[in-house]
């Protein structure tokens, strides 16, 4: 009797206790997480979509920007290659971390198209322009920046060189123009004086074209500039003639005369001339 009385209250007792235990807690599943990038590998300045998906967890971090747990983003303009981080967060802090690289491929040097008069004339000006391949930062000529694709010369009288500079991510090209200049053109003022004076600065001239050139007449005492011609047409007779914009020999003709009356007393000369 005894021996079947310890029994019952042994299984009574683990019945009660039994009842009381807990089950074990279920752990936080861990995030998991897919990436990718399409492309991985792009030109220069290219672009790429970085795509990601993940399970078990409340939000996506790339980068340190918060994103949905699936999703992508589009990077672009790219100039060097870029490690990309992401990580996957979840309950209890619980996270996985992933990285993904886009390589950026190296930029390619400038090229340039060049267009420009092969000789321009004496005396004048003129422009040059270009066209470029790859990407420019800077255009320089001789030293000196340029904002424009087209670059205006001064007045020349001289061939010159020029030297256009290029740069770029990818390198420097450099280009040099020459400029020729036409030797100018040279024309003869002939200027013939009949007597009693003279003419300055010489009865035969030589004047560059496009040039002016003043010719001064010097009559003789008491005489003056009686008739002035130039390429046989009479003009207004006068001390001086400028010719400008010369473009072609010039033929020149004055006289002079006496710049008193016939009938000026003898003693008028004696006193006065």
């Amino acid at each position: 009797m005894k021996k079947f009385s310890f029994l019952f209250l042994s299984v009574l007792l683990l019945a009660f206790t039994g009842c009381d235990q807990e089950e074990p807690p279920v752990p936080d599943p861990t995030p998991t997480l897919e990436v990718s990038a399409s492309p991985d590998t792009i030109p220069y300045m290219g672009s790429s979509v970085i795509s990601w998906k993940s399970d078990n967890s409340d939000y996506v971090m790339v980068n340190n920007h918060k994103m949905g747990t699936e999703d992508s983003l589009m990077v672009e303009g790219l100039t060097s290659s870029t490690l990309y981080t992401i990580t996957a967060v979840g309950s209890n802090n619980k996270s996985v971390v992933k990285d993904v690289m886009i390589t950026v491929g190296k930029a390619d040097a400038p090229t340039v198209y060049i267009v420009f008069p092969g000789h321009i004339p004496y005396g004048t000006s003129t422009s040059f322009s270009w066209t470029t391949n790859g990407l420019v930062t800077s255009v320089t000529i001789d030293g000196a920046v340029v904002s424009d694709s087209t670059f205006k010369t001064p007045v020349l009288y001289e061939s010159k060189e020029y030297t256009l500079i290029l740069e770029g991510p990818g390198g420097t090209f450099e280009k040099k123009v020459m400029i020729n200049v036409l030797p100018q053109n040279r024309y003869t003022i002939f200027t013939t004086c009949g007597q009693n004076g003279s003419v300055l600065p010489g009865s035969n001239v030589i004047v560059g074209e496009g040039e002016d050139i003043t010719l001064t007449f010097k009559p003789e005492d008491g005489f003056k500039v009686e008739s002035l011609k130039v390429d046989g047409v009479n003009v207004t007779p006068t001390s001086s003639l400028t010719l400008s914009n010369v473009t072609s020999d010039k033929n020149v003709e004055v006289s002079f005369k006496f710049k008193y009356d016939e009938g000026t007393p003898e003693w008028y000369f004696t006193q006065f001339v």
